[in-house]
């Protein structure tokens, strides 16, 4: 019986990696089938005749061969399928090496590299086999992330402060509750130990029960209608320890599952962070002096503790102290420990020793709720200066005119988010404090205050050249040491030894980032990310006068994580219905029927909320981020009061290749013709009575034939739709009585959006009925391009704004290019459009001279760049004239 099946279309022209397969140690063949779709240029190959063999090697260096489990579906059409050998089950690890042969008596034939993980057994009586936990996490990178994990422990062992309400309660009559404690020798003497306590607490942080009670009518007052997953008991009934309860949804009541066993903890890092119970202000009167790696429930009022962050407070609490020491420490070596403290009724505090001889920082209020607001009015004059707003807030920019603002990166509206970094005093900007400011149309910048007056640095461009590369052999020493790794870069390590690898937080196959942080170069702030095969991720920043890299920590997500592998999982096809917060990875084997994407093609769709958290629901600021299997990458933002989604943009990066892929020239062509309306006419307006003057010899299209010698037509007009354009004297009829152009460019649009709106679209059916629409009257200018010039190219060009109607004007334009069969040139591709200089300099609504004159040269480079996108459609270019 298949317990997992994985539909893979190979392709041998295409470096398409598959995804990774799984199957745990001693799996019997069979448990893992493979239903395979063998192409060639996405055209089937048959396989009558041929021998097929899997083939692989074991983490250890066995080489298996198997030609005995395959299933002949439909070798014509190149489609089989094969049960996985047992025998690639017999050790753990990742196994890199493996594909299929395809034999004849000309010889042989391999596929790709197919990608498997034999993940542990769970059992635990096979003295060959190794907890999964041990072979994992045993590790000192782990350690120090255990440490690093006590926010989210003490959340998870008293979740909202109701163990501390409890305890408060229980003190009784008593002045504290070790006095009644030791009143009730008899009725301790029935419960569970400390040490059993402790492993209870380590098992909620490793991700078991939800949390603790101290009776059922506890747990049944809180949720009276039931919750989700398991919740631990530790009542006087019970003699035999916790026991675990689940809610029962038939019978809606609280169900007892027994006794609780706990996940078993690695020996090395059991008591890194050691649970010492309910304590007393006489036990432990010092927050100062606490012991390192510790959690401690103080059940007497706060005010009877010295150094606590409230002096005056009646309330218990839970503290947790993590060092890199073990032990009382020394002042020397506090450095760099850690507090966190919650009250009885959910109140956090965190502090940090800090320095070479070490002291305590005052402690920092992080109940603060981060601040949402829109400024859309001028009259909001205490937030039009960047110098001036203050930390934990998110603040939407949608003003009409960014000229009233100051200190900010760019004068187009966007969204500023502003955080605090390491101190508040009490409200204003200290050292740390982090803003980052992203344009409606993608572009992010981030400063930071810096230093002892506490001065802003310079405004950074965050979308820097990323540069990609892939780490496979120990002889690229430059990328071995995370150290000595500099910024703006993503490197993935395939190493088969990866123990030269130096200064990771583990050392194992998978990728690392390197952000820029604050200065160009590694310096103060530069963050480095690193992400396992097992999608475990680890974080940690160079900072300090040094600056120092801090040690790694290991994070936490919320992000819903989702594979969408069928056509039946509707409610991930649409990406205008997605909600934030998720990662899903798209490996449909026809990604035609996904709606709103930049592409259909497989690939991650990374959604992140930006303005709003609340009910899910997404709000302005919202980004999503496309990843395509060909590592190509679009981005778009929701935006407005509507809010509506922009148009997709495609992210740039360098490649990995130092040397720049060389383009076509557009001197390949001798004739460009083009089809548009003002914006191809060199229409400027005058700052005087605000009056139109056309220039066709400052339009982008004779710029651009100026520069590069060759001849270009304006078949345009300002004011021009698809419906005028038929009977214009610029259009249709200048078109028609002049020579034969070998490329026609096709811009028209604007007009058609801004007269006619969605009531003047039509749908894809008027282009072949020559219906009085958008899709049809463009039908009716490509017919008679082709009657004028049957051997001619064509190229659509969509819009640059994807405001309003916009967007949905740009997804006719490719369903245009598409029914066509032609290329179509996103605008928003080159950095000229996309940054924000071509809309801040315009005038009337329109580019000057120096706009148009910009516009050739990106238009120059976005029709380079479709020769070489779109290869195969110009090849025959004068094989057919």
């Amino acid at each position: 019986m298949a317990i997992r099946s994985y539909d893979l279309e190979l392709d041998t022209s295409a470096m398409i990696e598959t995804e990774l397969m799984y199957g745990r140690k001693g799996d019997t063949t069979g448990s893992v089938v493979l239903n395979v779709s063998l192409n060639n240029n996405s055209v089937p190959i048959d396989l009558t005749g041929y021998t097929l063999r899997f083939r692989a090697q074991t983490p250890t260096g066995l080489i298996i061969e198997d030609s005995s489990n395959f299933n002949e579906v439909d070798l014509i059409n190149g489609k089989f399928k094969y049960a996985v050998t047992s025998a690639l089950w017999q050790e753990t690890g990742i196994i890199s090496t493996s594909y299929f042969i395809i034999s004849d008596k000309n010889g042989n034939e391999s596929t790709l590299n197919l990608r498997f993980q034999c993940l542990n057994s769970a059992d635990f009586e096979d003295a060959d086999t190794t907890d999964y936990i041990d072979q994992v996490e045993k590790t000192k990178a782990i350690y120090n992330s255990w440490f690093n994990q006590s926010k989210e422990i003490i959340g998870s062992i008293d979740p909202g402060g109701k163990v501390l309400t409890e305890l408060i309660d229980a003190r009784g009559s008593f002045n504290t509750l070790g006095a009644r404690e030791n009143n009730q020798d008899t009725q301790i003497a029935t419960k569970s130990d400390k040490s059993y306590v402790d492993t209870m607490l380590s098992s909620i942080a490793q991700g078991g029960p939800k949390g603790i009670y101290y009776s059922l009518s506890a747990l049944q007052t809180a949720f009276p209608s039931g919750a989700d997953g398991t919740y631990l008991v530790f009542d006087s009934s019970s003699t035999d320890g916790a026991h675990s309860y689940i809610w029962d949804s038939s019978a809606k009541v609280w169900k007892d599952l027994g006794v609780y066993q706990a996940q078993a903890v690695p020996d090395d890092i059991a008591n890194a962070l050691s649970g010492l119970g309910i304590q007393s202000a006489t036990s432990y009167p010092d927050l100062n002096n606490y012991p390192a790696n510790s959690i401690i429930i103080i059940g007497d009022p706060m005010r009877l503790i010295a150094h606590a962050p409230n002096n005056s407070s009646n309330e218990g609490f839970t503290v947790a102290t993590v060092s890199g020491n073990k032990g009382s420490l020394t002042d020397n070596e506090k450095g760099g420990t850690y507090q966190y403290l919650i009250t009885q009724s959910g109140k956090k505090y965190t502090r940090i020793a800090w320095g070479a001889i070490a002291s305590w920082t005052d402690w920092k209020d992080e109940n603060g709720a981060t601040k949402h607001l829109e400024v859309s009015s001028t009259n909001q004059t205490e937030y039009l200066n960047a110098n001036n707003i203050l930390f934990n807030q998110n603040i939407l920019y949608t003003l009409n005119d960014m000229s009233a603002t100051s200190n900010f990166p760019s004068n187009l509206p966007g969204l500023l988010v502003v955080q605090n970094g390491y101190t508040d005093d009490g409200g204003t900007n200290g050292a740390g404090t982090v803003q980052t400011y992203t344009t409606y149309s993608g572009i992010i910048y981030t400063r930071m205050v810096w230093g002892g007056n506490l001065t802003w640095t310079e405004w950074i461009k965050m979308n820097p050249s990323v540069k990609y590369i892939n780490v496979y052999s120990q002889t690229q020493t430059d990328y071995l040491d995370a150290d000595n790794l500099k910024m703006n870069m993503v490197a993935t390590y395939g190493l088969s030894d990866p123990s030269v690898l130096i200064n990771f937080p583990v050392q194992t196959t998978g990728s690392l980032t390197v952000e820029l942080g604050l200065t160009d170069g590694n310096g103060a702030g530069a963050v480095q990310t690193f992400t396992t095969y097992a999608g475990v991720s680890y974080r940690r920043i160079l900072w300090g006068s040094g600056p120092i890299w801090t040690d790694w920590k290991m994070l936490t997500s919320t992000e819903k994580n989702i594979v969408v592998d069928k056509q039946t999982q509707t409610d991930y096809l649409d990406a205008d219905n997605l909600k934030f917060n998720q990662v899903i990875t798209y490996g449909l084997s026809d990604p035609s029927v996904l709606i709103n994407f930049p592409v259909q093609q497989t690939g991650v769709l990374i959604v992140k909320n930006g303005y709003v958290e609340g009910d899910g629901s997404n709000g302005s600021g919202t980004v999503q981020t496309y990843t395509t299997y060909q590592n190509v990458i679009y981005r778009r933002i929701l935006w407005g009061s509507g809010p509506i989604w922009t148009g997709w943009m495609k992210v740039h990066y360098e490649s990995t290749n130092d040397d720049d892929i060389p383009k076509p020239s557009i001197s390949m062509f001798q004739k460009i013709g083009i089809i548009g309306d003002s914006y191809a006419s060199g229409q400027i307006w005058t700052d005087f009575n605000g009056t139109a003057i056309t220039d066709y010899s400052i339009s982008w299209g004779q710029i651009m034939a100026r520069q590069n010698g060759l001849s270009v037509s304006n078949y345009s007009e300002g004011g021009l739709t698809t419906r005028s354009w038929l009977t214009s004297s610029y259009g249709l009829t200048k078109m028609q009585a002049d020579v034969i152009q070998d490329l026609y460019i096709l811009v028209l649009g604007i007009n058609d959006q801004n007269i006619l709106g969605t009531d003047g679209l039509g749908t894809v059916n008027d282009i072949s009925n020559g219906t009085d629409t958008f899709y049809g009257n463009y039908g009716k200018i490509i017919a008679a391009i082709k009657e004028k010039s049957p051997k001619a190219k064509l190229v659509f060009v969509d819009m640059v704004r994807t405001d309003e109607n916009y967007s949905i004007y740009n997804t006719a334009i490719k369903n245009l290019a598409d029914y066509y069969k032609v290329p179509m040139i996103h605008q928003l591709d080159d950095t000229y459009f996309n940054e924000g200089i071509y809309d801040s300099k315009m005038k009337g609504g329109h580019p000057r001279g120096v706009g148009y004159a910009l516009m050739a040269e990106a238009f120059k480079r976005l029709i380079e760049s479709c020769l070489l996108n779109s290869y195969d459609y110009f090849s025959d270019y004068k094989l057919t004239n």
